[in-house]
C-alpha cells in the first residue's frame, strides 16, 4: 500500500448521530485473498515494529494517506484515552472492551502504557519518525495505530505533532475499510464505529482460530515434552549402559588377574608334583629314574596316573613327560585307549565303556604296562605301505559367478522425509534397504533408507510421497545425453570449453540444469558428481560432432561480414542463471528439501549474475524468484496449521 502526505483524509471529533456501520460486503472483502489469515492473528508491538519498520516498504509520495488523529507527544495520553473511550461506546453490547488498565509500565523492550494503549519507541522510516500504538481488546484481538510526525527532524519531542495514518485489526491493514471516503472529512464516531463493527464481526472467527492454534500449540508442546522425556530416559539408559560397561571392564580385569594367579599356581603345583613323583620313585635315593623302554629308546616317565586320567577325561588326550601321547576313541561303537610312543609305535587296549569306569581301568592298565616296559602285547602292527595311487589330472575349479548387487528391486528411491510404513510409501514395494554409507553419492538424500520397486513410480507418486529416484552409474550416460540435447544443446561447444577452462562453474551449471530438468531424480554427490561430469562431457562431444554440417561445394566468396561477438564464460553462466530464475516462478512443490535445494541454486544464480556484472538489470527477476520460494514455505506452514 502506498501513502501520500499531501492527499489526506482528516478525521475530526465532531457529532455524528448515525455513523455508518461496516457492511457484510466490506467484511467479506477483508476476509478474501491469500492474506485473510491476518484477520485471525493477534498482533504484538514487537511484531508490529518488526513488520513495519523492517519489512514493509512505505512510499510517502505516491497514493493516499489517511491522517486520522492529530495530537502531540505531550498530549498523546489524553488523545488515546478519548479514542478508547469513544471506541468502548461503540463496542457496548458486544461483550468486548478496549484498552488496558495499566499505566506507566515500562517493558524490557522500552514500550510504555499510555492512555490504555501500549506505545512503542519511535523509529525513522524513509526519513520520517513513526510511532506505533497498540490497543488490546478483551477477546484477545488488537487494534494498532501508526503515527508519523511531520514536524520532527530526527527524534520526536513532547511538542512535535503526531498524526495517525494507518489502522490495523490484528495483523490486517483496515485503513481504507475504516475510512474509505477519499477527500472528505470523517468524524471520530465513524472511524470507531467501523472498528467496533469489524471487531464484533471478526470475534467468532478469531476465537475459533485461536482455539485451533492453542490446540496445535498444546499438541506441539506435548510432543516436545514426550520427546524430552524419552531423551531423558534414553540418557538414563545410556548412563546405565556406561556403568555396566565400566563394571564389565573391571570384572574382566579381575578375571584376568585371577586367571594369571591360577596359571602361576598350576605351574607351582606341577613343579611340586614333579618333585613328589621323583621322591616316590627313588625313595629319597639318587638312583636313576624308572624308564619305559619302547623301540630301543628309554626316557624317564614322571607323570602321575591321577593327572593323566583327569586330562583324558577333560580333553580326551594327554602328552606324557617323555613325549608319548595317549588318546581315547570309538570304533564301531566300542571304545579304546591308544598310546603313541615318541618313536611312532602304537599301543592300543579296548575299553568296554568309553564313558564308564572301564575307561579309567583301561587307561591305568595301558599306562602301567608302558611305564614298566611291558606293553608289547598291546602293540599295533604297522599297516603295509599302500601302493601309490595314480595322481588324477587337476580339475580346474569353476569361476564363481559375480554376486548380484544387494538390491531387492530394479528401481531405487530415497526415503527423504519419513521411514517406510503403511500409507507412508506407495504399495507393492520390492524391498527396503538401510541408509547407505556416508561416502555414498545418495547418503544425504536417503535419510530414512532406500525403498525399491520392480516397476518405476510416476512423477506424481514420487512428489506425493517425497521420494527421489536414485539413478545408477549406467544411467548417467542417458541423463547426460538428455541434457546435452536439451538445455545444453544451443551452446554445446561453449559448455564443452567451460568444462575445461572453468570446471567449478561447469559443475554448478550442470547441477542447476539437472535439478530443473529432472526434479524427481536425485543429483549424485561426491564421487557420483565426477562420474556424471565425465558422462556429460562425452555427451557434449557427441552433440558437437553430430551438429557439424556435411561438407558442401565451395560457394562463391561472399562479402565479409562482421563476426558475432564471442560469448564469455561468465555470460554463458549468467544466461543459464536467468533461464533457471524464470523457471522458479512456475515451481509448485511441498517438499522442504526440494525448496531448500532451489534456494541454494538461486544463490548460485545470483553469484553467476554478479560475476558477469548483470545483477542490477536482473534484480527484479531475482527478487521474484526469492518471493515465490518464500510463498511456498508459507504455504507449507499454513498446511501444518490447518492440518
Amino acid at each position: 500500500m502506498d501513502f501520500n502526505l499531501h492527499k489526506a483524509v482528516t478525521i475530526k471529533p465532531g457529532l455524528d448521530v448515525l455513523p455508518a456501520p461496516i457492511t457484510d460486503e466490506e467484511y467479506r472483502d477483508l476476509m478474501a485473498g491469500e492474506n485473510r489469515y491476518l484477520m485471525t492473528e493477534a498482533n504484538s508491538l514487537d511484531e508490529l515494529e518488526a513488520t513495519f519498520f523492517y519489512d514493509a516498504p512505505v512510499h510517502w509520495q505516491a497514493g493516499e494517506l489517511l491522517e486520522a488523529i492529530t495530537s502531540t507527544r505531550l498530549q498523546l495520553s489524553r488523545t488515546m484515552r478519548a479514542f478508547i473511550r469513544t471506541l468502548n461506546q461503540k463496542l457496548k453490547g458486544t461483550g468486548i472492551t478496549a484498552g488496558s488498565d495499566k499505566t506507566g509500565d515500562v517493558a524490557q523492550s522500552g514500550t510504555r502504557e499510555i492512555g490504555g494503549a501500549e506505545v512503542g519507541r519511535a523509529r525513522n522510516v524513509n526519513g520520517l519518525p513513526v510511532l506505533p500504538a497498540l490497543i488490546p481488546l478483551s477477546d484477545g484481538q488488537t487494534i494498532s495505530i501508526l503515527f508519523h510526525s511531520p514536524t520532527a527532524e530526527k527524534r520526536i519531542t513532547n511538542s512535535d505533532t503526531l498524526i495517525a495514518f494507518q489502522f490495523l485489526l490484528n495483523k490486517k491493514d483496515v485503513t481504507h475499510t475504516v475510512a474509505p471516503m477519499s477527500g472528505r472529512d470523517m468524524t471520530l464516531a465513524q472511524v470507531t464505529m467501523k472498528l467496533a463493527n469489524l471487531a464484533e464481526k471478526n470475534t467468532a472467527k478469531f476465537q475459533r482460530a485461536q482455539k485451533k492454534k492453542k490446540a496445535l500449540t498444546d499438541e506441539i508442546n506435548q510432543l516436545q515434552a514426550d520427546s524430552d522425556q524419552k531423551e531423558d530416559a534414553l540418557s538414563d539408559l545410556a548412563d546405565q549402559a556406561a556403568t555396566v560397561q565400566s563394571q564389565s571392564a573391571d570384572l574382566e580385569q579381575q578375571v584376568s588377574v585371577i586367571a594369571a594367579q591360577a596359571d602361576q599356581l598350576d605351574e607351582e603345583n606341577e613343579r611340586l608334583q614333579a618333585e613328589i613323583d621323583e621322591l616316590n620313585r627313588t625313595g629319597g635315593r639318587s638312583d636313576a629314574a624308572t624308564v619305559a623302554v619302547s623301540g630301543g629308546q628309554a626316557r624317564a616317565l614322571t607323570d602321575r596316573l591321577a593327572n593323566i586320567k583327569n586330562r583324558m577325561h577333560i580333553d580326551g588326550h594327554v602328552t606324557l613327560s617323555n613325549g608319548a601321547e595317549m588318546r581315547q576313541g570309538i570304533v564301531d561303537g566300542e571304545g579304546y585307549i591308544q598310546l603313541t610312543a615318541p618313536d611312532g609305535s602304537r599301543y592300543q587296549i579296548q575299553a568296554e565303556s568309553i564313558q564308564g569306569v572301564h575307561l579309567e581301568a583301561a587307561i591305568g592298565k595301558l599306562f602301567k604296562a608302558y611305564k614298566a616296559g611291558k606293553a608289547e602285547q598291546y602293540l599295533v602292527a604297522a599297516a603295509p605301505d599302500p601302493a601309490p595311487e595314480p595322481v588324477p589330472e587337476p580339475i580346474p575349479e569353476p569361476v564363481p559367478a559375480p554376486e548380484a548387487e544387494l538390491t531387492a528391486g530394479k528401481y531405487r528411491y530415497a526415503l527423504q522425509m519419513r521411514p517406510a510404513g503403511v500409507g507412508a510409501v506407495p504399495a507393492d514395494n520390492a524391498g527396503i534397504l538401510p541408509r547407505p554409507d556416508s561416502d555414498d553419492p545418495y547418503y544425504d538424500y536417503a535419510r530414512h533408507g532406500i525403498i525399491t520397486y520392480n516397476e518405476p513410480l510416476s512423477d506424481e507418486q514420487m512428489r506425493n510421497f517425497d521420494l527421489k529416484l536414485l539413478p545408477r552409474d549406467e544411467s548417467f550416460d542417458f541423463l547426460a545425453k538428455t541434457l546435452a540435447s536439451g538445455p545444453f544443446g544451443k551452446y554445446a561447444r561453449q559448455y564443452l570449453e567451460m568444462a575445461t577452462s572453468a570446471p567449478k562453474d561447469f559443475q554448478s551449471t550442470l547441477k542447476m540444469n539437472f535439478q530443473k530438468t529432472f526434479p524427481n531424480i536425485a543429483y549424485p554427490l561426491g564421487d557420483g558428481t565426477e562420474k556424471l561430469v565425465q558422462s556429460m562431457i562425452a555427451a557434449l562431444q557427441q552433440e558437437v560432432a553430430e551438429s557439424k554440417p556435411a561438407p558442401e561445394p565451395q560457394p562463391e566468396p561472399a562479402p565479409e561480414t562482421t563476426p558475432e561477438p564471442e560469448i564469455s564464460e561468465a555470460d554463458k553462466a549468467a544466461n543459464q542463471a536467468i533461464d533457471y530464475l524464470n523457471s522458479i516462478n512456475s515451481m509448485q512443490s511441498s517438499d522442504m528439501l526440494e525448496i531448500r535445494n532451489a534456494r541454494s541454486s538461486v544463490r548460485e544464480a545470483i553469484a553467476a549474475l554478479q560475476a558477469a556484472g548483470r545483477f542490477d538489470e536482473n534484480e527484479e527477476l531475482v527478487n521474484a524468484a526469492a518471493r515465490h520460494l518464500a510463498d511456498l514455505l508459507v504455504a507449507i506452514q499454513k498446511q501444518g496449521v490447518n492440518a
